[in-house]
Formats: C-alpha cells, structure tokens, sequence
C-alpha cells in the first residue's frame, strides 16, 4: 500500500473537500463573512470551477481565427471577382488568370489592363505612298477636268482615279458623290473665285512668261501650333478611345501598428476622338480652266490646303466643340486659368509667369511647353521694359543686348520658353466693360492630340445655279480629323489682354 500526504489548512482550495466537512449541510460562513474576516484571501464560488472565472478577459483564438479566415476568404473573392470583370470587360481573360494567380490588387489589375490597352495600336490605314516621279505627275486639275468632262482616258486623269481607288480600297472610305475623287495626303505638297478677266482674280496666272515660283500667296494666319508638338495620327478608322490614367493611389501614415491601411485605387478614363469635317470652298472660271498654267494647279492645292492648315490650327487653340466642330485646348474643361482685371488690363510678365505656374502647379510642366499669342499681344510684349513702360524704365525684355543679339528678327522666347504668333487666337473678346480683349495660351503641345481619318482629302466638283449662270466651277475639300486634349492640367490661357 502506498504512502499519501495529508496537509490541513484553513481555507481549502475546495470548500467541499476536508477532514469533517461531509457532516456539514452547508458552509459554516458565506462567502461575504469570509471576505470580512479574511481580507488577504477570496473564497470561490459555490459550485464555479476556476476556469469559469467571469473575470477572465482571454479572447478565444479559435473565435478569433475563425473571424479573420473569413474576412479573408471573402476579401479573396471580392478581389477575384473585380479583376474577373475589369478583364473581361476588355477581353483579357489570359491576364486575369495571371493576375489571379499572382495574388495581384485591383489597382495592379486595372495597371496592367491600362499598359495593355496602351500596348495596342490604334486601329489606322497605311498612307499611300507617291514615289517622287508620280508626285510629279500627278495634277489635281486633271482630275477636275475628267470630272467636268466625264473623259477619264488621259494619262493625267487615269493616275487621279487609280490614287483615288488606292485611297477608297485602304481607308475603306466612300466618296460623298459621282463628281468626287480622293487625293492622297502624301499628293499634298483657298478661296476667292479666279477668273482670267482680273489680274488678282486668275488674270495673273495666265502665262505671259510667267514664272510659277513667283506666284505671291495671300497672306494667312500663320500656322504654327502643330509645329509646336501636337502628336498627330494619321489614317484612323471609326471611333477612337485612349485609355488615360485620372487619379492615382494616394498614401497615408499608420499612426500606430494596428492602424488600417485605408484603400485608395488610381482611377482611370478615356480620351475619345470622332471624325468631324472640315471644307474648303475654291471656285474659279472655265476660261481659268482652260488656259491657266501649271500655276493654276498649285494655286488650288494652296487655297485647298492651306486654308485647311490654318482651320485646323484654329481648332486645337478654339474649338468649341459644338456645330461640328471639335473641342479645342481653351474650351476643354479643366485647364488653367489666369485673369489680369476686372475689366481685362495690360499684358505684364508676372500675368505670363502666372500662365507658367498655373501649369507647374500641376505638376504637367515639362520641356516641351510653349507660349501662343496673337499678334497684337505680341506688340506689347515687344513694348515691355525691364522696369516699367517709359523710355527710362530700361532695356526692353525683347532683344535686350542688341550688340549681341544684331538687328535680327526678335528671339521667339519668352520667360524660357518657345512663344509662337498665330492671329487664330481671337482679339475681340469682351469682359465687364472691356472689350477687344485677346488670349494667349501657355502649356505642352504634346499633350494636344490631333488625329486625321482616312489617308486623303475627298476633292468634289460642281456647280450651283449662281455658278451655272456665271459660267464658274466650284472645288470644294473635306477633310475628317479630330482634336483631343490628354491632360487639361497641361495647358493655361489668360483671356482678357487689352493690347
């Protein structure tokens, strides 16, 4: 038989266990009395185990566990089915099983579904490409003669058709009528009515030892913004959308370790381009016509393109993207703003700076920005000195050190940056009680998208009955392009310059 120890204390650790205790019905004291007169100690509750102690505050971790599973099987199949439906909606289903299986985030998701639209071309046609041996052959005016004389047989006439089929065959275009025919951008080296009667109506263009190249052009608005780095697409086809990021990820600080993380995704838009027509109106004389020299040929192609040139250029600064026509860089929502007065007032340098931070504020300030004004904004600009506007204000801003510079035409710069003249940006804009007020526009042309349809402009040739009785011949041009904005926060204008 085995030795056991018996201990004897004056509180149990059970109250129903010890030596005499069975012959008790009940406790001799409560547990009230027992607190009072043993302060150092606490009896347990009747009938409680101390493992059902109420006091105790230990989370369950089973519970625990079981919560966060949950939470994270259910955060797993919301981002599933968000990155399921994001690449579906783009026909990406390969690239959604990759980013499934990668455990990417939604906001990596819609990134690589935005680098993957950026990866695809947009949907263009090929140019089509002259040689230059056809370039020099081919006349405009050999097609309108065919067209007025139905007599497609000449060698002139059939290398017209065959470009305008070209065109018609790549482009998937179709002319607007029978007395139409295409001509190909890459056969493109304007708007009174010429007639052989007046010198400065076609008479002059009558070969009396003349020489083509003398041929003095009308003066026009000059053309300069694309030049300034609008990106120019060609040959495009139906409907066009670019993906383009509008909001990025934002960040944040975690106050403490068990600070959550609040979700903030980059947000994403398109910038859409849709053909809108533009035309050009040229009439002039049978009696042109029939005895006007090659210099008749470029004066049409001129008054054609040319006149084109300069409306498109109006368009990327003032489109207004109504009546037809497309939506131009001051009308496009979100650019900055910089105003001199109530009334308008004066240009100043520190209201073309303010253009400049109006844009860098924004962060979209890059190499590439430039100033555009019109010519009498430019005029006061030439008239500002360093110090004031008195002759005795010093040197003017322009041309400063003449000695140096010479006596050339005045350096197109201005506060660093390119400055291009154009008389497209108006000069009769009205504010308060001002009136002929200008604009000027600062930003990055880069980010001015200018986007051509097809690969030729549609040549039409006819006739009303005011032309019918006059014995004249209308050519009229369309062209089909758009104009796009990337980024608004790339571009400022100042609308009410009294110069």
């Amino acid at each position: 038989m085995g030795a056991y120890e018996i201990s004897v204390v004056s509180v149990p650790a059970d109250p129903k266990i010890g030596v005499g205790r069975s012959l008790l019905a009940e406790p001799t004291i409560n547990q009230g009395s027992a607190d009072e007169a043993q302060p150092a100690a606490r009896v347990a509750p009747l009938n409680t185990s101390v493992s059902e102690d109420p006091m105790s505050t230990a989370p369950d971790l089973s519970v625990v566990r079981e919560e966060a599973s949950k939470k994270a099987a259910s955060a797993e199949r919301t981002r599933i089915r968000n990155i399921q439906e994001l690449c579906s909606k783009h026909e990406m289903r390969e690239l959604a099983d990759q980013l499934i299986e990668n455990g990417s985030s939604l906001d990596v998701a819609r990134e690589a579904v935005l680098e993957r639209i950026g990866a695809k071309p947009v949907e263009t046609v090929a140019p089509v490409d002259l040689g230059q041996k056809v370039q020099e052959r081919y006349s405009i005016m050999d097609g309108v003669r065919a067209l007025l004389s139905g007599d497609w047989s000449s060698h002139g006439a059939g290398l017209v058709r065959e470009l305008s089929q070209e065109v018609a065959r790549t482009s998937g275009l179709t002319l607007t009528g029978e007395r139409s025919f295409f001509v190909p951008f890459s056969a493109l080296s304007q708007r009174a009515t010429y007639v052989t009667s007046g010198a400065t109506t076609g008479g002059n263009l009558v070969a009396t030892d003349l020489l083509a190249d003398d041929f003095i052009e009308a003066l026009r608005n000059a053309s300069p913004v694309v030049g300034l780095g609008v990106q120019t697409l060609t040959g495009l086809v139906g409907d066009v959308a670019i993906p383009r990021r509008s909001g990025v990820a934002s960040t944040s600080y975690l106050s403490t370790e068990t600070t959550a993380i609040t979700q903030a995704e980059s947000t994403f838009d398109q910038v859409t381009m849709s053909p809108k027509n533009l035309a050009a109106l040229s009439k002039y004389s049978r009696q042109t016509l029939l005895q006007g020299t090659p210099g008749i040929e470029e004066l049409i192609r001129r008054d054609l393109t040319d006149g084109i040139n300069a409306a498109i250029d109006a368009a990327i600064l003032n489109g207004s993207g109504a009546s037809g026509q497309p939506t131009g860089i001051r009308n496009t929502t979100g650019i900055g703003s910089v105003a001199i007065g109530t009334n308008g007032g004066a240009v100043t340098m520190e209201a073309m700076v303010d253009l400049e931070t109006e844009v860098s504020q924004d962060n979209a300030l890059i190499s590439g920005a430039a100033y555009v004004v019109n010519a009498k904004t430019m005029g006061a600009l030439k008239k500002l000195r360093a110090g004031g506007s008195s002759a005795t204000d010093g040197s003017f801003l322009f041309n400063a050190d003449l000695q140096a510079i010479g006596r050339g035409p005045t350096p197109l710069t201005l506060n660093g940056y390119p400055i291009a003249v154009t008389n497209a940006l108006p000069s009769n804009l009205t504010k308060g009680t001002g009136t002929g007020l200008s604009a000027a526009v600062m930003g990055d042309f880069s980010q001015a998208l200018l986007g051509f349809y097809g690969n030729g402009l549609e040549i039409t040739v006819g006739t009303d009955s005011d032309d019918f009785s006059k014995a004249l011949t209308s050519v009229r041009g369309i062209v089909s392009f758009d104009v796009a904005v990337r980024h608004a926060q790339s571009f400022a204008s100042v609308e009410d310059i009294n110069a």
